[in-house]
């Protein structure tokens, strides 16, 4: 996935996100620590890469939310969410979630 838009679009297909979804950030973020449309059970979003890699900024706020999201959404028994990413892009992962901290501060 290179491009915001598109990242946004799929993942409301794939999570059934409500019709209400805006496709921002702010929207994907309430929906991901939401998931109260869904039937219970666990969510699982699993990545074959790491999506807006060439677009930096992007891609920090993407993995940053998902983090808070897995944070909050990791022990309700409704709808526990996981995300995973091929262990080859742990790094680049990291990285991402280092640097959206310090630009947060």
């Amino acid at each position: 996935m290179t491009s915001k838009a598109a990242l946004l679009a799929t993942l409301a297909a794939q999570l059934r996100f409500p019709d209400y979804f805006g496709n921002t950030w702010d929207a994907f973020e309430e929906c991901i620590r939401d998931l109260s449309w869904l039937p219970r059970g666990p969510v699982f979003v699993t990545h074959t890469d790491v999506p807006l890699i060439s677009d930096v900024s992007n891609a920090m706020t993407y993995v940053a939310i998902l983090n808070d999201a897995v944070c909050k959404m990791s022990r309700p028994a409704d709808h526990p969410l996981s995300v995973a990413f091929p262990p080859q892009y742990h790094d680049q992962v990291m990285w991402l979630l280092r640097a959206d901290q310090a630009r947060r501060t």
